[in-house]
């Protein structure tokens, strides 16, 4: 009988929301609206972007002193960018997806899509280790679907989803910004006209 009764608590009782909090061990989503915002993952992000370049740059020197036109390390010619072209901001990026596990430091999944002239050229999939600020890649890629993305439906759908999100939050706050201007002219009147006395 104990079974049973444990059986009918546990569907009498109401299950728990999942939560999107850390769970040591485990990876968490990073919410889409806060891709962006965050200070530690575009620190995180910019690393892997640089790290991509240099090892992109690498490839393409031994490709042309090899007289080779095969792709090394699954750098495709798409997503060709240079350490050069992302320093000087020709070359600038969007986090598409972010995940995070607490380990001794944290790992974050990052799916990165690389923009030039606002035109997406790709997108690669790269682990980053941040051991307190010291960061290093683990894994370029992932064990499910390779490294490298196309422009295809699935970045570019990503891509727009992230950009509306990040239109929405710039028109927060400018309207936020303009609120804030407008009270404070408000305020201003309302002082000037307690410091001026009526004529009798």
């Amino acid at each position: 009988m104990s079974s049973s009764s444990s059986q009918q608590e546990q569907e009498q009782s109401p299950k728990q929301p999942q939560s999107n909090k850390m769970m040591v061990g485990g990876y968490s989503n990073i919410e889409k609206s806060s891709l962006m915002k965050s200070e530690q993952l575009l620190n995180v992000a910019t690393f892997a972007v640089r790290e991509y370049a240099i090892r992109n740059n690498r490839n393409t020197k031994n490709d042309v002193a090899n007289n080779n036109n095969n792709n090394i390390d699954g750098v495709a010619s798409f997503l060709e960018v240079s350490p050069e072209e992302v320093e000087s901001g020709v070359v600038n990026f969007v986090v598409l997806e972010a995940q995070k596990q607490v380990v001794a430091g944290l790992n974050y999944k990052l799916t990165i899509a690389l923009m030039k002239n606002s035109i997406c050229l790709g997108a690669f999939k790269v682990t980053v280790y941040d051991r307190f600020g010291d960061l290093r890649v683990t894994n370029w890629g992932d064990d499910d679907d390779g490294q490298l993305l196309t422009c295809d439906d699935n970045v570019q759908e990503l891509l727009n989803e992230v950009q509306l999100l990040q239109a929405r939050e710039e028109e927060g706050h400018e309207e936020g910004g303009e609120q804030m201007m407008a009270l404070k002219v408000e305020e201003e009147i309302e002082e000037g006209m307690e410091k001026v006395e009526p004529n009798e």
